[in-house]
């Protein structure tokens, strides 16, 4: 689920459309990662369909910030964690999709799916999350990517 930029994108528009309905209960994460529901997170459009729709840290962010495109807040005490947000996007993506016995961790077995930032996203402020750049990618043992720096 692309949901964390949803946020984002559409949020604050549940309003118009549904009236006083649409104010409760929109992208409800803390709840159901309460309530022991597995979220996945990913990037579900093509290229070109948003800005920053297809960047990872720009989901994380909205489901830590849950800022609005105009700059509202939607129901942020359903804000998670980045911990959480990270999760949503590695274990439990792969557990959605039925492939956690060979992805979402390292572990022996796996394939061997690696990226290295350039920064630390827990030492980053949350403004800074969607900037955050990948300078190296390993894939099935293979480096893909390697920054010039």
């Amino acid at each position: 689920m692309g949901a964390g930029r949803r946020v984002y994108t559409f949020g604050e528009y549940f309003e118009d459309y549904l009236g006083d309905y649409g104010t409760r209960g929109r992208f409800p994460f803390r709840t159901l990662l309460d309530q022991g529901w597995r979220l996945s997170g990913s990037s579900d459009v093509w290229i070109g369909s948003e800005r920053e729709a297809t960047n990872p840290f720009f989901s994380i962010w909205n489901c830590l910030k849950r800022q609005t495109y105009s700059g509202k807040f939607i129901d942020p005490h359903e804000a998670v964690t980045l911990e959480e947000a990270l999760r949503m996007r590695t274990l439990d993506a792969a557990l959605t999709m039925g492939e956690d016995d060979v992805r979402g961790s390292l572990a022996p077995g796996k394939f061997a799916d690696i990226i290295a930032l350039d920064r630390d996203p827990f030492t980053a402020g949350v403004d800074e999350l969607w900037s955050i750049k990948v300078d190296y990618v390993m894939s099935l043992g293979c480096i893909v990517k390697m920054s010039a720096s």
